[in-house]
């Protein structure tokens, strides 16, 4: 039936739309008068697919029982039918309005009609005030679309609705309450659904009730708190205020203490290091030489003094000022420090000034000259004697301090300080190391030359701070002592109304000044205090009320929260959620990820069958359980579009690719037999088919509006053609899903290749043809005869989780790596590369790149980024390996994956040890990466034609070359008879090497890293170039022992010579050990006692000699490439003795503490003595000779660069190395950090240099 003809005829159709089958009961819109035919137009809505595709309307048939059922018997006065109904049901269906002015095109949502309803209004917006059948003057709410949408089963339009939230009722219609107005209610009906929902969720989650009740907990004791503090207001603002200045007094006059006293220690050091004053304490000699008793003016008691004026003349007094004089000046001392003393053996000997008028203006001056010569140390006088003890027999390691005392002459309060000088190397100094003895009242101290003093003027000190008026201000008194022992307390400063603080209105504030006793002030108001408020019980009362209503506001804005996360928690990542939260863009990058898509078979065909209500409730109840197993499962479910269904694994949380893989064919079996026993609501039975694709992908947000968690890139496209040529209740995978999941990590899957008419594989639109697999079904890997048979599908039982793969499960950014801290975002290999070859060589292992991470990572346990990092390095030469073999060659993905497990495998086989571990490993793969890469680049450099395998290889061995080094030498490993040296017997075999090249190739020939295995070697001549390269250079490392050292020298000796000619260059096979006819090449092959090894280790066939002769031939050209690999591999070695000083130093310090682990162990002599002298010769005789060898194969810069890396670092240790060297063993002794001892040796260089 069209729409057509007439105007009447026009709005008849349009009725008809939704009240199609209403001619069948005689009701039809030409039984209406023309303004309820056009109230019934204005509420009719054209279908949704014919509107989208133009032209001719048809008119959905309805249940004409049904309508029947639903209007009741008619009225033969023609009254009003049914009551007023919910209009939301047939809401649902309809998308366009149509007005008496035109057609209108908008959606309605539930409460919008609802509210226009109830209003009178139309869904187009015009009033309905002759909404009737047969009577002009019916009300809105009994009119003809109420009495259609008043039935509550809904059964007209969907036979049975959905269990919609009330949010329609909301504001939904009805008969008015009894007594209650609309608006009330509409308030009780909104009202009642947030109670009920927020006692629902409270319910699931207890958290919100306790958080609500710690809030309002924390609120009442804070409020009841305060309102008990406001009782004693003013009392509280003075303690506030009180607490401020008596910190910032007690900080600043510690501080001021601490400046005035540091020069103390610079006296001290130019005493003992000048060698001027050395030889006084001995002129003076032992007590009781040079003495003379002497009787005090003041108070008449006698004193010891020593008669020293010829050893403390004027030479001693003017030395003694060229030394102190410009303390004060440069410490901005002055007026604040009056004067310095040196007493030797505890005699006055001389000061400076001698004679001090400058800082006592108007008074007497300072005059040492009467005090030359007083034995402090054996003087009877309570404060020398107890100052001398605390110096020499107690030996305070700080600056004892006296004071304040005032002086009757000089009339101003005084601080002395005083610092003991020691011969060195101290009093602890062995027998034979003690220069004097000194008797300090009757106890024997050796090496103890005496002490230095100085003076600090109080009251000058006090004037500068201020201290009177700060306090002043504040309208606060105070009280400051100095307490130096439980009977020593003295008052420094006070107030006038000091005498009045008492405990009541003061408080106390305490500056520990370390070397100058506890400073305690008391400081507090005179004002009133103690008095109860008569607020305070409303107080009370008012904070209780608060804290109650903002515990309940705070229950309500979490339950909200709450329920906002749960939102948005289904609709995108948490991680994604904070980066828009948070204003950044969301962009992820994923290397290999599984993507399942499955849709409905005949899903076109059954929504022409189907009411649209049907379907959306036949997908609801589907997707729903498909939800259930996403979470069983732990993948990410995309989105649905239609009946696509869309879920991956490995994203947003990755996880290692086949774990990824087997949780999505897990998911993807138990969809699929869950779906066997769906059946509708109508008892029809549903068919899905599903695909898989595995690869990498790009995720992120696209847009502001509307956002979505979508992923791109050609592995989507792949899973969608994946599921598009699949069968019915079939899975399909890809190749590479196929791969991982004969790796998965707990379940064996049943996979069947794909073969269609004997033809294997399918054609791919955009692929060509591709080879697929079923996905048929999948047991638990394990011994138990009951997990050995296949199945297809998983009961609804707990999950079997795969283990975490300890390398896999975080794959962290390496920006937000080398920035501290651990993002999990994966960074981009090239990029990684390219910041690692663009470093500077003398930088290397530094975090002066965003992508390339510090190698200090690993001292937070995090080594993630330095794994990223040398992946990156191995993937870069290893793709580059797999193109020089054919423009068609591409590293393949799975072999990409592997890398990373394989280099996190390897770093597992380092020992926790200071020097031998995996820090120093991944520094001499960066270190190999730049050197490699420069000879690769260079248009004349040695790598730049070589196959690219070499440089691979190199790098490799590089990762490898100390994997299981105990932190011992070999000659230790032998001496004490090691497992290792029991194992490698063999007196050429170098042990700790040899052991690291058979863990490696152990974890390389490993089941799990097949694929790339044979990326790396898919020939013999790939293993042997591979092979012999490895040997050679991880070998090559046994640096300490002296004879293959001079072997490698004499290796390149030959090679650098000139080239034998034809006949001479008969060379031999390395196995057999013989010459060529001159003898040329005698004993220079380094393999020919590992030879067996070298064809073991690859797996190499006994032939391969035969097959392959001139690989295994010393001949001049073999013997470059060697030499060349060799001294690659001892640079990059010790590379850090070629770089920054910082470089050096640091590795440098960590091989002491190895060595140091041995020595503690009683394996080894100390090193400590021999470091300084033993680090010149290694640079003199060892580096500096290798890395001029190493300059002739590079550019003329580049190879300047090496030497000078070298010649710079000798340079410096020889001017600072003896203290550097000091510092490592005093740091280590004391258990320094060692980010605290570099910070030493640092700061040695540079001030020297700058």
């Amino acid at each position: 039936m069209k729409v057509r003809g007439s105007k009447n005829d026009k709005m008849a159709r349009q009725a008809s739309m939704d009240l199609a089958g209403f001619d069948q009961f005689d009701i039809t819109p030409d039984g209406l008068n023309a303004d309820d035919q056009e109230e019934v137009a204005e509420h009719t809505y054209p279908s949704e697919d014919n509107v989208a595709e133009g032209g001719t309307t048809e008119t959905p048939q309805l249940n004409l029982a049904a309508i029947r059922q639903t209007l009741g018997p008619r009225s033969n006065s023609g009254g009003s039918i049914g009551v007023a109904a919910d209009p939301t049901d047939m809401i649902s269906n309809t998308t366009a309005a149509t007005s008496r002015r035109g057609r209108i095109s908008g959606r309605f949502s539930k409460g919008d009609v609802a509210k226009m309803m109830r209003r009178g209004t139309s869904a187009s917006g015009f009033t309905a005030t002759s909404s009737s059948i047969g009577s002009s003057n019916v009300s809105v709410e009994s009119n003809l679309w109420t009495k259609l949408l008043s039935n509550t089963n809904a059964s007209l339009w969907n036979g049975g609705a959905f269990e919609d939230d009330e949010d329609g009722d909301e504001d939904g219609g009805g008969g008015a309450l009894p007594g209650c107005n609309q608006a009330v209610k509409t308030w009780c009906r909104g009202n009642a659904y947030e109670a009920k929902h927020y006692f629902k969720t409270c319910a699931k989650y207890p958290s919100i009730i306790v958080l609500s009740f710690l809030a309002f907990a924390v609120l009442l004791g804070a409020g009841l708190g305060v309102v008990i503090v406001q009782k004693d207001a003013a009392v509280e603002r003075a303690q506030t205020s009180a607490i401020f200045v008596a910190n910032e007094v007690g900080e600043w006059f510690a501080a001021e203490f601490r400046r005035a006293m540091q020069p103390l220690y610079s006296v001290q050091q130019a005493v003992i290091f000048s060698g001027f004053f050395d030889d006084i304490p001995a002129k003076i000699g032992p007590y009781p030489e040079r003495v003379f008793e002497a009787v005090d003016p003041k108070t008449g008691a006698k004193k010891i003094m020593r008669d020293v004026s010829d050893i403390c003349n004027d030479e001693v007094q003017k030395k003694f000022a060229s030394i102190v004089e410009p303390l004060n000046d440069d410490c901005r001392l002055n007026g604040i420090v009056a004067g310095y003393r040196l007493w030797t053996s505890n005699v006055m000997c001389t000061a400076h000034p001698m004679v001090n008028t400058k800082d006592f203006p108007g008074g007497p001056p300072l005059d040492h000259n009467k005090f030359v010569g007083y034995d402090a140390g054996h003087d009877q006088n309570p404060f020398w004697k107890a100052t001398t003890e605390d110096l020499f027999v107690t030996r305070n390691p700080n600056i004892n301090i006296f004071g304040p005392f005032t002086n009757p002459v000089l009339k101003n309060t005084t601080f002395c300080g005083h610092l003991p000088v020691w011969f060195p190397p101290g009093p602890d100094a062995a027998p034979e190391d003690v220069k004097f003895t000194l008797d300090v009242h009757g106890t024997p101290v050796n090496n103890a030359f005496g002490f230095v003093q100085n003076f600090l003027l109080w009251e000058n000190l006090k004037e500068k701070s201020n201290i009177y008026e700060r306090f002043s201000e504040r309208n606060l008194e105070f009280c400051l002592t100095r307490t130096d022992g439980p009977d020593d307390v003295k008052t420094i400063a006070e107030s006038e109304g000091c005498a009045l603080l008492d405990d009541g209105n003061s408080i106390v504030v305490s500056t520990d000044t370390v070397s100058n006793g506890m400073w305690d002030n008391r400081v507090g108001t005179l004002a009133s205090s103690g008095w109860c408020p008569s607020w305070y019980p409303w107080a009370v009362f008012g904070v209780t009320l608060a804290s109650f209503i903002i515990g309940l506001l705070t229950s309500f804005v979490l339950v909200e929260k709450q329920l906002h996360r749960n939102l948005l928690y289904k609709v995108m990542p948490k991680k994604a959620i904070k980066k828009l939260h948070r204003g950044q863009t969301v962009l992820e990058k994923y290397n290999l990820v599984t993507i399942f898509f499955s849709d409905i078979v005949g899903f076109t065909t059954m929504c022409g069958e189907m009411r649209p209500i049907q379907v959306m409730r036949m997908l609801n109840e589907l997707y729903t359980e498909l939800d259930k197993l996403v979470a069983k499962h732990k993948v990410y479910k995309v989105e649905t579009i239609g009946d696509a269904y869309m879920v991956v694994g490995g994203a947003p949380d990755r996880r290692p690719a086949p774990d990824a893989a087997e949780r999505v064919a897990a998911f993807a079996l138990e969809a699929v037999a869950f779906v066997k026993n769906f059946r509708t609501k109508s008892g029809d039975r549903i068919f899905i088919r599903a695909g898989l694709a595995s690869g990498p992908v790009v995720a992120g947000v696209v847009g502001d509006a509307m956002p979505r968690y979508c992923f791109f890139g050609d592995t989507v496209n792949f899973a969608s053609r994946m599921e598009s040529t699949s069968a019915k209740m079939k899975i399909q995978c890809s190749e590479l899903t196929y791969r991982l999941l004969l790796d998965a990590p707990s379940r064996s899957f049943k996979l069947e290749r794909r073969v269609d008419n004997g033809v294997a594989g399918i054609e791919v639109k955009g692929k060509g043809h591709q080879t697929t697999y079923w996905i048929a079904g999948a047991k638990l890997r394990s011994s138990s005869p009951a997990d050995s048979k296949f199945v297809d599908s998983y009961p609804p039982t707990k999950d079997v989780e795969s283990p975490e793969n300890v390398y896999g499960s975080r794959m962290p950014n390496l920006t937000e790596v080398s920035k501290s801290s651990h993002s999990s975002g994966l960074s981009s290999s090239s990029a990684t590369f390219h910041s690692a070859i663009t470093q500077p060589w003398s930088m290397i292992g530094q975090a002066d790149s965003p992508t390339v991470p510090t190698l200090e990572a690993m001292d937070d346990a995090d080594a993630d980024g330095i794994i990223e990092c040398v992946s990156s390095v191995l993937e870069h030469h290893l793709e580059k390996s797999v193109k020089a073999r054919g423009a068609s060659k591409k590293l393949d993905d799975l072999a990409r994956s592997k890398i990373r497990n394989l280099v996190a495998e390897v770093s597992t086989t380092y020992s926790d040890v200071p020097f031998h571990n995996f820090q120093h490993a991944a520094h001499v793969v960066l270190s190999m990466n730049k050197l490699v890469h420069t000879l690769q680049t260079d248009p004349q450099g040695s790598l730049a034609d070589a196959d690219p395998i070499i440089g691979f290889s190199l790098v490799f061995s590089a990762l490898i070359h100390d994997a299981g080094h105990t932190g011992m030498s070999n000659k230790i490993l032998e001496e004490q008879d090691h497992p290792l040296a029991l194992r490698y017997g063999d007196v050429n075999t170098p042990i700790a090497e040899k052991h690291s090249i058979d863990l490696a190739l152990d974890i390389l020939f490993k089941d799990e890293y097949n694929a790339l295995r044979f990326a790396i070697l898919p020939g013999v001549l790939d293993k042997v170039h591979f092979s012999k390269v490895l040997f050679q250079s991880v070998l090559v490392t046994d640096i300490a022992t002296s004879d293959r050292v001079k072997q490698g020298i004499r290796r390149f000796e030959v090679a650098a010579g000139p080239s034998l000619n034809d006949e001479l260059c008969k060379c031999a096979v390395c196995r057999k050990g013989e010459e060529n006819t001159d003898g040329t090449y005698a004993g220079l092959c380094p393999l020919a006692c590992h030879l067996e090894d070298v064809m073991q280790g690859v797996k190499l066939g006994e032939d391969v000699v035969e097959r392959f002769p001139k690989e295994f031939n010393v001949t001049h050209c073999g013997l470059k490439r060697c030499v060349l690999n060799e001294h690659l591999m001892l640079s990059a070695d010790v590379s850090h003795t070629m770089q920054s000083w910082e470089n050096y130093v640091k590795w440098n310090f960590r091989l002491y503490k190895e060595i140091m682990a041995c020595h503690q162990k009683n394996l080894c002599p100390d090193p400590t003595g021999g470091w300084f002298k033993g680090e010149i010769g290694f640079f003199s005789f060892y580096i500096i000779p290798l890395a001029k060898r190493a300059q002739l194969f590079f550019d003329k810069e580049f190879g300047h660069a090496l030497v000078q890396g070298a010649k710079g670092n000798l340079v410096l240790w020889q001017e600072h190395g003896e203290k550097a060297a000091e510092f490592m063993a005093q740091g280590l002794k004391n258990g320094e950090s060692e980010a605290s001892v570099l910070e030493k040796i640092y700061a040695l260089p540079y001030k020297k240099l700058l």
